[in-house]
């Protein structure tokens, strides 16, 4: 199974552990001639964890981490390639993670 790529084991680490304190979901909208260059800036950004073409008012679902509230104020207000093509977004801040994936946290 792990030949063909049905299985595919990954280790899951809390980022609260390596120094992200702050983990956020944003509904994140552009023009649609940006979708493509925007796509490939959020997914080399090194906060990103999820990052998802949606079918939705906003065109992307992000996850991400950042390790303050300055760093995510940063990122917020035009600290990624392409911050200029966004048209709408909405930030939701996890005040905490109850589950992660299939695992309830400790």
């Amino acid at each position: 199974m792990l030949e063909s790529g049905l299985l595919r084991p990954r280790v899951e680490v809390d980022p609260r552990d390596i120094g992200y304190a702050v983990e956020v979901v944003l509904s994140i909208g552009c023009r649609p001639g940006a979708v493509q260059r925007l796509a490939a800036s959020l997914a080399d950004h090194p906060a990103t964890r999820f990052l998802a073409l949606t079918a939705a008012s906003s065109v992307f679902t992000y996850g991400g981490v950042f390790r303050d509230e300055e760093h995510l104020a940063d990122f917020l207000t035009g600290g990624f390639e392409g911050s200029e093509e966004v048209t709408s977004l909405e930030c939701s801040l996890q005040l905490e993670v109850l589950k992660r994936y299939w695992a309830a946290r400790p």
